[in-house]
């Protein structure tokens, strides 16, 4: 039998294609995951650390006092 062409290849052959694509693919993702960082606890309480700004009056940034409408 000639199994060299992708077109006169038999059903095995086909289904080993594919069984060592799929091999291929879950060795591939399970690196990914492996290499991925460590997520932090999701049970900790998270914190906010910026500052709260509160609107005030109204304050001139330029030198110029140009109204915009």
């Amino acid at each position: 039998m000639n199994n060299y062409g992708l077109a006169t290849a038999d059903r095995f052959t086909h289904v080993k294609i594919v069984a060592v694509a799929l091999i291929a693919c879950i060795a591939f993702v399970s690196a990914g995951k492996a290499a991925r960082p460590a997520l932090p606890d999701t049970n900790a309480r998270l914190e906010i650390r910026t500052q709260i700004m509160v609107a005030d009056k109204p304050v001139l940034w330029t030198s110029a006092a140009r109204i915009i409408r």
